[in-house]
């Protein structure tokens, strides 16, 4: 029989964690779930971002939501929803005044409906044929 410090001298503290996380994130999802904000509009501003950029259009730095939602309107069927959630947005911004609860509403439908389109984009498959 081995001493005790004879046998852990193969497994480091750093490298049995290491393993104990990895194990955890692949059994357990939830772990490596995105968090995202509380405060209604900061979560559809960042939902934005994120769906935009998976879809492949990234948000340089320095541009406004405007500007960003039109360079991300083409890959939207129907844009009538990114409008909304632009002007909704904005008016949280740089109004003077917090959003009414029929408004948080709308914000929330308008960005659902924005990230449904974004992730049917995202699930097309290219055609092999014709490339």
């Amino acid at each position: 029989m081995q001493p005790r410090d004879a046998a852990e001298e193969g497994t480091s503290p750093t490298r049995t964690t290491a393993l104990v996380w990895s194990i955890r994130a692949a059994t357990r999802p939830w772990l490596s779930r995105r968090r995202w904000p509380v405060e209604p509009v900061a979560q559809v501003q960042i939902k934005l971002e994120w769906y935009g950029t998976r879809a492949g259009v990234a948000w340089e730095t320095g541009t406004t939501v405007r500007e960003y939602a039109d360079v991300l309107a083409p890959q939207l069927a129907e844009n009538e929803a990114l409008h909304v959630l632009v002007e909704l947005v904005e008016q949280a911004q740089y109004g003077w005044r917090p959003l009414a609860a029929h408004e948080l509403r709308s914000l929330q439908a308008a960005g659902e409906r924005v990230w449904a389109q974004l992730r049917r984009r995202l699930r097309r498959k290219p055609d092999i044929r014709s490339v």
